[in-house]
């Protein structure tokens, strides 16, 4: 830098000058042309000089000039790297930041890596990762038992394993989801017994990626033994199935054949019934002449009445399991049920010399009930009552509206009930082994009517007891009638039905035809209705009933409807047919009791259906209420 300073350039002229002064003097010369020639001379050399200085200050001048630009650029240079470094420090702290951020990564790997080692030594998944070439690339622990792997399998094709595995189409599953990318499922065996289900997937990166196929296989042996286990079961089941069905079918087939057996035993019981009945009848007590023999009579029609009674409960009860017991339901008044009831029951309750006690209420109670029925439960309810407590015992009687309901209650001190047999007291054939002990046992069929006719109106029957010996009490719940504007004529009807059976007037003796082919019970039924003022004209079989009936024009024909060769309900519909048998009452007499046979009975034409041993008294009660009014039937 100081080479280029003029004024050190100046000094260094000088110098050169004063030098030149002190030159030797040239002989011969003088000291003036000495001068004059060094002068000149020395003016040649200022002049080259001074050339110099200028071309050296000029270049001088560039080079400050350069040396400034440099400068600058130096700066600027200065300046940018300045920059940069802060760039390079931010890039380093942000470089720091992504390798913490890369460490964690591989750390979370190294975590998922070590996880997965885990995983896969822990599974029980039989896997084999296989490569696009589907060569082995990896292998979990529990792989080794199923393919036989060994670490030197790692990559050998797939098609080189030699496996225990019955799937020889295994590669070809392989390759087939390679192309389709469909996985695949299947179940195989091996040569040890052992059953796996092979699923086959496409191996898919985190770039999704196809990078080869996944071999899982999943033991099932324990479910496939317990499938054929429940195979075998299910076989056995349904061998037992349908030997339950064959067996139920072969019970409903004997249960409808004792239904049948049932019914023709009763019809063909109640045939010589009607006859022993009629013929009790006629048997009036005040009409014998030894007590002995209007005992005997009392005894004969009160034992035809229970076996009347149990034959008809016999027949309920298959109705009932058959689902068959149908309703006849009438607005009628709970004091006439009662009134029947007491009636059908009283010769049972005077042979115990039981004394009765009768609490009513007052008031008016109707109901919309089978009035036959009903009289039926509180019937069984007074007989249950008499049949089990000691002679000369009490019976209560009780009827009030309550909540909605008739309350009847019948409250004895007769044998009671353990505690264990108060629940089980309304079902079929349950007795107490004391009720058993007692001669008037039954069958045990009585209170279980009881419940089901009750619960078939919409009510209860319910029974407790206190004990042994401490008797007990039955209450049956049915439901009250609709209020509405009172109908007298139905009250009017049941009151005729079940007050004391009278004749027809004096003056105009009403005609009955009676058809039946049991000469007996005929007999006897006409001479009871003989007896109580009726013109009576009889047939013992169809074609001799349809003759008579012609002729005599009866106000009412009783026909049996088994009668051999013309049947009653043939015989009730030619009756219909003619204009003189329009508005005769026809009354069907049978010993089938079924809710079809009185359908069939009121399709053929008759109005009534009444079940043999029929009484005379329920004949007479139903020309009572008839009195004469006609009813067209059919």
């Amino acid at each position: 830098m100081d080479e280029m300073n003029p004024g050190h350039a100046e000094q260094e002229l000088g110098d050169r000058i004063d030098d030149a002064i002190v030159v030797p003097r040239v002989a011969g010369e003088s000291v003036a042309q000495q001068l004059e020639r060094e002068v000149a001379r020395l003016k040649l050399q200022l002049r080259a000089t001074v050339g110099q200085y200028e071309t050296s200050t000029e270049e001088l001048k560039a080079s400050n000039e350069e040396l400034h630009a440099l400068n600058e650029e130096l700066r600027s240079a200065t300046e940018e790297l300045e920059t940069s470094r802060e760039e390079l420090q931010t890039v380093n702290e942000e470089l720091t930041t992504v390798n913490h951020e890369l460490n964690c990564k591989v750390d979370d790997l190294d975590q998922a890596h070590g996880d997965m080692l885990n995983l896969m030594g822990a599974t029980a998944i039989a896997t084999v990762f296989l490569d696009r070439e589907l060569r082995v690339t990896r292998f979990t622990p529990s792989a080794v038992a199923v393919f036989k792997l060994i670490a030197a399998d790692l990559g050998r094709p797939l098609s080189d394993l030699s496996t225990p595995l019955h799937y020889p189409q295994l590669a070809a599953d392989a390759r087939r989801v390679l192309e389709t990318l469909q996985p695949t499922e299947r179940e195989v065996g091996d040569s040890a017994g052992n059953w796996y289900l092979a699923r086959v997937r496409p191996y898919r990166t985190i770039e999704d990626r196809i990078a080869g196929v996944v071999l899982a296989f999943v033991d099932i042996t324990g479910r496939k033994a317990a499938e054929e286990a429940l195979r075998e079961s299910e076989e056995r089941l349904r061998l037992m199935l349908e030997s339950a069905v064959a067996a139920r079918k072969a019970l409903e087939a004997a249960d409808a054949a004792k239904d049948r057996f049932l019914a023709v035993l009763s019809h063909e019981l109640r045939n010589p019934l009607a006859s022993i009945s009629g013929a009790a009848e006629l048997l009036a007590p005040e009409a014998l002449s030894t007590p002995q023999q209007a005992r005997a009579a009392r005894v004969v029609r009160r034992q035809a009445s229970a076996m009347k009674v149990l034959l008809g409960d016999l027949l309920d009860v298959s109705s009932l399991r058959r689902g068959r017991l149908e309703l006849r339901r009438e607005r009628v008044a709970a004091q006439g049920i009662v009134d029947a009831a007491l009636e059908a029951t009283g010769p049972l309750v005077e042979l115990g010399r039981h004394r009765l006690e009768l609490d009513i209420s007052g008031d008016e109670i109707l109901l919309d009930v089978d009035p036959m029925r009903l009289t039926q439960v509180i019937s069984n309810l007074l007989s249950n009552a008499a049949k089990y407590t000691p002679d000369e015992g009490e019976i209560r009687l009780s009827l009030h509206a309550e909540s909605g309901d008739a309350v009847f209650a019948v409250t004895d001190n007769g044998i009671g009930m353990e505690p264990d047999t108060v629940d089980t007291m309304f079902e079929m054939f349950t007795q107490s082994v004391h009720a058993q002990e007692r001669s008037a046992g039954g069958l045990g069929i009585g209170l279980a009517l009881v419940r089901n006719i009750v619960e078939l109106h919409g009510g209860t029957a319910t029974g407790e007891s206190r004990g042994l010996g401490l008797g007990s009490r039955l209450t049956v719940r049915v439901p009250l009638a609709e209020q509405r504007p009172a109908e007298s004529e139905p009250a009017q009807a049941l009151a005729a039905m079940v007050s004391s059976a009278a004749g027809p007037d004096e003056g105009s003796p009403q005609r009955v035809l009676l058809a039946d082919d049991n000469v007996d019970a005929l007999w006897g039924m006409a001479r009871m209705l003989s007896i109580s003022g009726f013109s009576v004209r009889t047939a013992d079989n169809g074609l001799d009933a349809l003759r008579v009936a012609e002729h005599f024009r009866p106000d009412a024909a009783v026909l049996d409807v088994g009668m051999p060769g013309l049947d009653g309900h043939e015989v009730a519909r030619r009756i219909r047919a003619q204009p003189w048998g329009r508005g005769m009452l026809l009354v069907a007499a049978t010993g089938w009791s079924q809710p079809e046979d009185k359908f069939a009975a009121l399709e053929a034409g008759f109005d009534e259906h009444l079940v043999k041993p029929v009484a005379a008294a329920d004949v007479q009660r139903l020309l009572r209420a008839r009195d004469g009014t006609a009813v067209p039937g059919g």
